[in-house]
């Protein structure tokens, strides 16, 4: 058997309204709330509140559930990102920060260099918002923690909308046999998950040279109307590959393969509205009514002047879809029920990139188990997306202590704890920062239960995170 055992969230406590946002840039309200779908997005109160810092609070949330000898049978740690933080090393793993909160028998409080070794193999995986549940997948049927972090951040004059969008979150998943949610035997064992994958720069975060030195970029270029169609596409291409090979496998239960066998549907969520998108897609592809938008979408590529009009004519044929006598209620049931309960904490997260696809799957489940929604054998079709590009599908079961085991994540509450950015000033530290940074880039975290100085970069430049709107 496996799956997933347990998953672990964390984002910072202080989060912008929308209506904020929209004061402070001039972006309009209209479009941040009811055109994307985003109300308000989780945004570090202080830069020691990094990604590795969301990591680490994670993985203790799982360790305070499953126990430290459910842990040390683990041998694989691994993190999805793709942010690149202030005192970020390019070349050190964030998972080896990791190690003493999952290994070490006390608890620790502090976590810098030490002279202790772990019998587990530490990995990062970079594929845009992807690498976390590539993760996840590779490590089917074996134990292993996964984590996904990352802080959004956009260039606030030259994407503003899309910073709107732009959220912080850390998920930690427990890949094992499968205790709260279980992929299928036979799917595990034959590779049968859905995939897809192109060359393509929807968004990337390109180096640049200055002077001698080549020097990575925070702020991705990104063509937002092109990206939009990469998503459609990739998605429902992984959507296809896993719907062709559940139904040539034989397996009884799993034919047909398509969106009415799936109770629950949850996607990373680059903001909520492009997911709405999305399932009406997977809809077209059920019908045979894909072919002309299919092929609208293969006719363009990033940075081309048709994208815009592209873009507008796919999102036009799949509302006139969406709209026939034939699938209205079909894909207003869709809404409803497989999908709004996932884009619950999405649209007060923002886009956390690789932690986006869990906060969505977090979102369906503790919302659909509270209204008496999901049971024991269910399937939840997860699909997750990374620009550049790639999308996979994975069928999860719901099992028989899922229930429980959801009650015990409590990511509502966390958010219902959030306190509004223009009130940072009057916090007291909390949970797990960055402390110190030496003149050799070695890093020192620590709980927060004294102030934290602010810190200084190697030049002793101030350095204020872009994505705060201080």
């Amino acid at each position: 058997m496996a799956g997933i055992d347990y998953i672990g969230l964390s984002v910072p406590r202080t989060y912008n309204l929308s209506e904020d946002f929209s004061v402070q840039t001039g972006v309009s309200v209209g479009l941040l709330k009811r055109g994307l779908g985003v109300h308000s997005r989780r945004v570090p109160e202080t830069r020691e509140k990094d990604t590795t810092s969301l990591a680490i609070e994670a993985v203790e949330k799982l360790r305070d559930w499953l126990g430290i000898d459910y842990l040390s049978k683990i041998k694989h740690v691994s993190v999805g990102t793709e942010t690149r933080d202030h005192y970020s090393d390019d070349s050190k793993p964030r998972s080896s920060y990791l190690l003493p909160m999952l290994f070490s028998k006390e608890k620790p409080t502090e976590i810098s260099e030490d002279e202790r070794t772990y019998p587990a193999k530490a990995s990062e995986e970079k594929f845009a918002c992807l690498g976390a549940l590539s993760r996840v997948v590779d490590y089917m049927g074996k134990k292993a923690v996964v984590v996904a972090t990352d802080n959004a951040e956009y260039n606030l004059q030259d994407d503003p909308s899309a910073e709107g969008t732009a959220g912080t979150g850390a998920g930690a998943m427990a890949v094992g046999e499968g205790d709260m949610l279980r992929v299928p035997d036979f799917v595990v064992e034959g590779d049968l998950f859905g995939y897809s994958s192109s060359h393509t720069y929807d968004f990337s975060k390109p180096s640049r040279r200055e002077g001698s030195k080549n020097v990575s970029s925070v702020h991705p270029r990104v063509d937002g109307k092109f990206s939009f169609l990469s998503y459609l596409k990739l998605v429902g291409e992984a959507y296809k590959n896993l719907k062709s090979s559940l139904e040539l496998s034989g397996e009884k239960g799993w034919e047909p393969a398509g969106l009415d066998s799936y109770k629950g549907a949850v996607f990373h969520v680059p903001y909520p509205a492009m997911a709405e998108y999305a399932l009406k897609y997977l809809r077209a592809i059920d019908a045979g009514e894909d072919g002309e938008i299919r092929q609208l979408i293969y006719s363009v590529r990033s940075f081309d002047e048709k994208s815009a009009d592209i873009y507008g004519e796919v999102k036009g044929k799949l509302k006139e879809f969406s709209a026939s006598d034939e699938y209205r209620s079909i894909c207003d049931d869709d809404y409803k029920n497989k999908l709004a309960d996932s884009l619950d904490y999405p649209s007060k997260v923002g886009n956390a990139y690789t932690a986006s696809v869990f906060i969505s799957l977090v979102s369906s489940l503790e919302n659909g188990f509270d209204r008496g929604y999901y049971k024991a054998g269910d399937k939840i079709l997860v699909l997750g997306y990374g620009s550049g590009g790639g999308a996979i599908a994975v069928p999860f079961v719901v099992t028989e202590h899922a229930a429980d085991i959801v009650k015990s994540i409590k990511f509502r509450e966390e958010l219902a704890r959030g306190v509004n950015m223009s009130r940072a000033g009057e916090l007291s530290p909390y949970g797990w920062e960055l402390k110190e940074v030496d003149e050799n880039g070695k890093r020192r975290y620590a709980r927060a239960d004294a102030p934290v100085q602010p810190l200084a970069d190697v030049a002793g430049n101030s350095y204020v995170p872009t994505n705060t709107l201080q």
